[in-house]
């Protein structure tokens, strides 16, 4: 046999067992894919809504409505203060039943900084003072299918 007859029948038996192991790794992949379905979520309701101030919206608040049993769903507010709820990230919605709501608002405004303050102090100090203020609503709500749409004035209200 000549070295170039050896080399290709090397060459074919390489292939051979690359092939065999492609096979073998798509084979094991795709069966575990089998096992990796999304979960299914229990029935949701498609929740919606409105945060004010006052009069005013609330632009850029996290919105939790939390259940009596099970996963809270949550949203954010957008410019005109308007949100929408998701369960997952695949899933829109909150579970019926009643629910309190809590607000994750961020400051408005910027905070007054005390004049006695070096750099590295007021910069910590403006980050300390901008972090969101959480506040509850008092009020529980009941998610229902005729009952999904809510608006709520955070004017008043106080971090608990």
């Amino acid at each position: 046999m000549s070295g170039f007859t050896v080399f290709l029948s090397g060459l074919f038996k390489m292939k051979t067992k690359c092939f065999r192991f492609s096979y073998v790794a798509l084979l094991l992949l795709c069966s575990g894919q089998a096992g990796c379905q999304k979960l299914e979520a229990p029935p949701l309701v498609q929740v919606k809504g409105e945060v004010v101030n006052g009069e005013g919206p609330v632009v850029g608040a996290r919105v939790e409505f939390h259940p009596d049993q099970g996963r809270s769903s949550s949203g954010m507010t957008d410019e005109r203060g308007q949100f929408s709820l998701r369960y997952t990230v695949d899933h829109k919605g909150a579970l019926p039943g009643f629910h309190t709501v809590h607000f994750l608002v961020p400051p408005q405004g910027t905070p007054e900084v005390p004049g006695a303050l070096n750099e590295h102090e007021r910069k910590e100090f403006l980050e300390r003072n901008r972090q969101p203020v959480k506040i509850q609503q008092e009020e529980r709500v009941e998610v229902s299918k005729s009952h999904s749409t809510f608006r709520f004035d955070l004017a008043g209200k106080k971090s608990p």
